[in-house]
């Protein structure tokens, strides 16, 4: 399948599962670091580093290889500003 000009795998479930695992323990990781960085970390952060990790360690499973060129690079960084850009706003909009 292609789209945008990158060639993409549909993801079985099976590889949506090890994305998803592999993303929580990413997570893990980055939320201990940033606590440790700066101890007041506010939930809106977290959430948003959940989105950015789940979504790179999905689009890796999709077959999204940043080292064959400019193009996936580019593809994964738009897709990944539309999610941060949903996510504040529904972020904001429930806050409100």
């Amino acid at each position: 399948m292609q789209i945008l000009g990158v060639q993409w795998r549909k993801p079985t479930f099976k590889a949506f599962t090890e994305a998803s695992v592999i993303g929580l323990g990413l997570w893990l990781c980055g939320v201990a670091a940033m606590v440790q960085a700066n101890p007041q970390v506010g939930a809106d952060e977290v959430g948003a580093l959940l989105v950015m990790v789940w979504w790179f360690s999905l689009g890796a499973r999709m077959g999204l290889d940043l080292r064959t060129g400019l193009r996936p690079l580019l593809v994964n960084l738009g897709i990944a500003a539309v999610l941060l850009a949903c996510y504040s706003a529904a972020w904001h909009w429930l806050a409100a």
